[in-house]
């Protein structure tokens, strides 16, 4: 099997300065989510199990206290409390299938709720809460997050900060040159520096991020959910599926009705991420999020697949049955 899925390459899906997001550019989401909490200073927060571990990592920064809450089939939070004056709610819009309960938490929590979109980038909210997403997800650059603001609210002030020099694009250049071994440690230490501190998205990056088409990008994910979902639906136990409207998925979320592991679609060459190792250890996980833990496997949809790649993906899980 060809590779499919993985990090990004040099991106090369470059248009005439087609900017999409118009708003404050930071290095990356959890860059942005660590400037909120500065700004906004809470006193308590309620943050997802189902979610990678580095999320809680700016509250403990900080010595934000935090309580886990979980999420049902639908994403809807469970037993979550009413709002209290200080408390902050974080909510991630799972493959931007959640937009609805995104928009009714909005309602309920305004502006102390922040939407975290990194598996949405298409969305930019017009809500009472705030929201980030991330760029280095869905595109080729070494960095990126966009920074959005409640509905007639300023953005935090960044005036002090620089933009990010903490960054290497060593991966993206051998990615490029189908180099994918050994550029993966490479992608590791750019993950590393993309957490720590604060600062603007990188000169590099936003040159980039700038002209890519990213319409184009979106459409062509929407354009390969489809196919999937059209020819593994029937095997298929997941139920929050997107792609209608104007929602564009990150992955296409295929949770088997028999086992077939992380591992097989490694060694074929389908980088199939885990999402998220942790959450079966983390104290209170429900059955549901375990299970997603350990058996769904987000295939990947991306603009550097076409018809052909998905039918590669079709046939190796259709082979199982």
């Amino acid at each position: 099997m060809p590779e499919i899925g993985g990090y990004f390459p040099t991106e090369s899906w470059l248009g005439a300065n087609s900017a999409y997001h118009h708003t404050l550019a930071l290095k990356s989401g959890r860059a942005a989510l660590l400037l909120l909490l500065q700004h906004l200073k809470p006193t308590h927060a309620w943050l997802p199990r189902y979610t990678c571990g580095v999320v809680y990592h700016p509250f403990e920064t900080l010595g934000i206290p935090y309580s886990l809450y979980s999420i049902n089939e639908q994403a809807e939070p469970i037993e979550l409390p009413a709002p209290q004056p200080g408390h902050l709610l974080l909510y991630i819009n799972y493959n931007d299938a959640c937009r609805p309960v995104a928009e009714a938490l909005a309602a309920e929590w305004q502006q102390q709720l922040i939407i975290d979109n990194t598996q949405a980038f298409g969305w930019q909210p017009r809500l009472a809460a705030w929201s980030f997403n991330s760029a280095r997800k869905w595109l080729g650059v070494a960095d990126g997050a966009y920074l959005y603001a409640p509905s007639g609210q300023p953005l935090p002030d960044a005036g002090g900060l620089l933009p990010n020099t903490a960054y290497t694009t060593r991966h993206l250049e051998l990615r490029r040159k189908g180099h994918t071994q050994e550029g993966y440690p490479f992608f590791q230490e750019n993950e590393r520096l993309c957490g720590e501190g604060l600062a603007l998205m990188s000169a590099y990056s936003h040159s980039i991020v700038q002209q890519a088409d990213v319409p184009a990008m979106l459409a062509r994910r929407k354009a390969n959910y489809q196919q999937l979902h059209q020819a593994l639906q029937p095997y298929n136990q997941w139920q929050l599926h997107s792609g209608d409207g104007d929602v564009t998925p990150m992955y296409y979320p295929f949770l088997p009705n028999l086992h077939i592991s992380h591992q097989a679609c490694w060694q074929q060459q389908l980088y199939v991420p885990r999402l998220w190792a942790e959450v079966p250890h983390t104290p209170g996980s429900n059955a549901n999020e375990i299970q997603w833990a350990q058996q769904l496997l987000p295939l990947p949809i991306d603009h550097r697949c076409g018809v052909k790649d998905m039918k590669t993906i079709i046939d190796f899980f259709l082979q199982h049955y």
